[in-house]
């Protein structure tokens, strides 16, 4: 056997190395490529989606069940639907107030004569139950004494109700004989008590004061019963104090 030259210990050195890196390139790799997600498979051959990796395995449709049962919690009573029935809210006086004026003349109040301007310097709401008010709506003012009406006002779902109310006084004929009237709009110088839900009127028949009458009323419901009516009809020049009148009723 001749020995091996220069050239061909070259040459089969450079054969070799060749083969050897055929052999490593052709292995398998374990790593997955930069930016690609390796898919775990669970028992059963399903691949868990990306939300489901992300969320540590969560199963999907269980929602925020804390227990993973699969079952979706009850509402909070605090996002429960409210009733379709909703309670009517109290007004303040003046929106009381405001609502009359605007539908005065629709509902008939102070048909004998309204002064708009004079009107809300005497006229008062007073609270008489749930979402009811008892109105005094003075009509006008007149040389000695205002006229007024009174107005049951409840608020309802259904819109306000208003009720007019009518006070009874007493009047004599030319023979001196009393008859019993029941009016709307009176004159006088009114005095609510809340507390006693009692009105009392004194009419002034003059203005000197020499007559007139003082009436008390007594709220019971949606009406004014006459309490106690005194009156002077006889206007000399004698003054005495209003309830000192002969007493005409009871």
């Amino acid at each position: 056997m001749k020995p091996i030259t220069g050239f061909w210990l070259v040459l089969t050195s450079l054969m070799f190395t060749i083969a050897c890196s055929q052999t490593i390139s052709s292995q398998p790799t374990d790593s997955p490529a930069i930016g690609t997600e390796a898919a775990r498979v669970e028992p059963g051959g399903k691949a868990p989606s990306t939300a489901e990796s992300t969320l540590g395995g969560t199963p999907a449709g269980t929602g925020s069940d804390p227990k993973g049962r699969g079952e979706t919690p009850a509402p909070s009573p605090a996002a429960e639907r409210p009733s379709a029935i909703a309670q009517a809210q109290p007004m303040s006086p003046q929106a009381v107030l405001a609502d009359l004026y605007d539908r005065q003349a629709e509902l008939g109040i102070c048909s004998d004569g309204f002064d708009a301007e004079a009107s809300p310097n005497g006229s008062l709401v007073y609270p008489v139950g749930d979402n009811q008010y008892l109105v005094q709506m003075m009509c006008f003012m007149a040389a000695y004494q205002g006229s007024y009406e009174y107005l049951i006002y409840t608020k309802t779902a259904d819109g306000p109700q208003v009720k007019a109310l009518k006070l009874a006084r007493f009047q004599p004929d030319e023979n001196g004989q009393l008859s019993r009237l029941e009016e709307q709009q009176v004159g006088g110088l009114p005095e609510y008590e809340p507390g006693k839900q009692q009105l009392t009127m004194l009419t002034k028949f003059s203005g000197m004061g020499t007559c007139g009458s003082l009436a008390t009323y007594q709220l019971q419901g949606d009406q004014f019963q006459l309490v106690e009516y005194r009156a002077k009809f006889d206007c000399d020049e004698t003054v005495i104090d209003p309830s000192q009148y002969p007493q005409i009723f009871p």
